[in-house]
C-alpha cells in the first residue's frame, strides 16, 4: 500500500506529502491557474471576433464580457453541459491539428 491517499485532489495530495503551508500554495496556484485560463479564453475570443469583424472602432471589451458571461452560464448549468461543450471544443482542436499536419505535409522533402 502507498502512503499517499488514493482519493482527493491536488490539495489533498500536497497536504499529505509536503504539509499544510505548501498545500495552501498549491491550492492558491490552482485557483489562479483556473481563473487565468478563463480570462485568457475570453480575451482570445474577444480579440478574434474583433479582428474577423473588420469594423472600424469596434472594441473587444464587450465581447470579452459576453464570453465571461457565457462561461459563467455554462458553469451554472452544470458539469455535464460544460463537459459536452469542452468535448466539442477538444474535437474541433483535434481536427484542426490533423488538418494542419496534413496541409503542411512534413514528410515531403524540402518542407
Amino acid at each position: 500500500t502507498s502512503t499517499v491517499a488514493a482519493a482527493g485532489g491536488q490539495y489533498a495530495q500536497a497536504k499529505h506529502i509536503v504539509g499544510p503551508l505548501m498545500a495552501f500554495n498549491v491550492a492558491l496556484f490552482l485557483v489562479f491557474a483556473y481563473t487565468m485560463l478563463e480570462v485568457s479564453d475570453a480575451i482570445l475570443l474577444g480579440d478574434t471576433i474583433v479582428a474577423k469583424a473588420g469594423v472600424e472602432g469596434l472594441t473587444h471589451n464587450s465581447f470579452i464580457a459576453a464570453t465571461i458571461v457565457v462561461l459563467a452560464w455554462l458553469n451554472y448549468r452544470g458539469v455535464l453541459m460544460t463537459l459536452n461543450v469542452n468535448f466539442v471544443i477538444t474535437a474541433i482542436a483535434y481536427i484542426s491539428i490533423v488538418i494542419l499536419f496534413f496541409s503542411v505535409s512534413p514528410w515531403t522533402q524540402g518542407a
